[in-house]
């Protein structure tokens, strides 16, 4: 097991909730030494965020009840910043006792890349809406999933009636099955 736990961002603690091992890679997500991590609470990692989280959560772990083993919270860096960590915990026996182990990764990394592309989202939905050309779009399934205002009252439609239509429907007869050949290309 050690070698493994080495591996990865590892705590483990008792039903105490006071930690009971952690290695070098929790030391550099936490900035907390290892002599540190092993006199804390694993509440005390918490951030105010994820500190009723991972309380709710030990509270229902520590009475055997069903519980998601990996959630989504935050710890507190030594020097008051905010990590947002994935954990994944497990039951084990170490040195003789019984304990949550817990494998953690900082996603941070994550959490910046889903705002960004959430805040693209955004600007696009923006763009696109007040475009001055009807916009459609279609799965490749033959179906549609998306269009603006701009194309609806350039057609007399409603939105939800374009996307009930079928694909070849607002297609032009004549040029038809050369875009639906093109389309599955």
């Amino acid at each position: 097991i050690e070698s493994t736990l080495e591996r990865k961002s590892a705590m483990g603690w008792g039903e105490t909730q006071n930690i009971i091992y952690a290695n070098h890679q929790a030391v550099e997500i936490t900035g907390y030494t290892i002599a540190e991590l092993t006199k804390l609470n694993i509440t005390d990692l918490a951030s105010r965020s994820g500190y009723e989280k991972l309380d709710n959560w030990s509270s229902i772990w520590f009475q055997d009840k069903p519980v998601r083993t990996q959630i989504e919270t935050a710890i507190c860096h030594q020097d008051g910043n905010e990590i947002p960590i994935e954990m994944m915990i497990a039951d084990t026996l170490w040195k003789g006792e019984s304990v949550s182990m817990t494998l953690f990764r900082d996603i941070t990394r994550q959490k910046n890349i889903q705002k960004e592309l959430q805040e693209a989202e955004t600007n696009f939905q923006l763009i696109v809406e007040n475009a001055n050309d009807g916009i459609l779009v279609a799965s490749a399934d033959n179906k549609y999933v998306y269009a603006n205002q701009h194309l609806a009252a350039m057609l007399d439609y409603s939105v939800t009636e374009i996307l009930a239509l079928k694909f070849e429907e607002l297609l032009h007869p004549d040029y038809s099955d050369q875009i639906i050949n093109r389309f599955r290309e």
